[in-house]
């Protein structure tokens, strides 16, 4: 159970770092959350500076994915004129559902915290009543996975998920 709830990695056969303090710790300052809001030796309150967010936003500007720099190339010449509408309908696909405000999350997130995991599935638009494809950054403390699974497609996992009551009365 204590490896389930502090996520522990073994880097080496005898050490270990529990992954859930770090996060926690990495978004404390990236936040300015000061375990003590006071210093011990002056009694004054601390005053935060922002390094931990000025390295993250500088990861983020330096990374800038965007949906226009996705290349799509022919794989015979005998395609090469259709190339550009087939760009074209995958842009229009991927603006349609978010994927280039998920890109920046994605970067932000992955700076802060050091990983990722990004959920993708199939959802109904309440507009159109169709099937569409999303896809939603999975809070990573609200995650579990087996720690005796080798990797996250191994074993099972566990996700916590906030739902108000229209949501899961739209479930049925």
């Amino acid at each position: 159970k204590s490896q389930w709830n502090e996520a522990a990695v073994f880097v080496t056969p005898k050490e270990q770092y529990l992954m859930r303090v770090v996060i926690e710790k990495s978004r404390r300052t990236y936040t300015g959350i000061f375990e003590d809001p006071y210093d011990e030796v002056t009694g004054e309150k601390k005053i935060w500076v922002p390094m931990t967010e000025w390295s993250v936003e500088s990861v983020v500007k330096s990374i800038d994915l965007d949906t226009k720099d996705i290349l799509i190339l022919p794989g015979r010449h005998s395609v090469v004129n259709i190339t550009p509408l087939i760009r074209a309908s995958i842009l229009q696909l991927l603006k349609k559902i978010g994927f280039g405000q998920l890109l920046n999350d994605l970067t932000r997130v992955m700076a802060r915290d050091g990983t990722v995991i990004v959920k993708t599935y199939l959802d109904i638009d309440p507009y159109t009543k169709k099937r569409v494809i999303k896809s939603s950054i999975v809070d990573l403390l609200n995650f579990w996975i087996d720690p005796a699974a080798k990797d996250i497609q191994e074993g099972p996992v566990i996700e916590r998920s906030y739902k108000s009551q229209a949501q899961v009365l739209a479930y049925e």
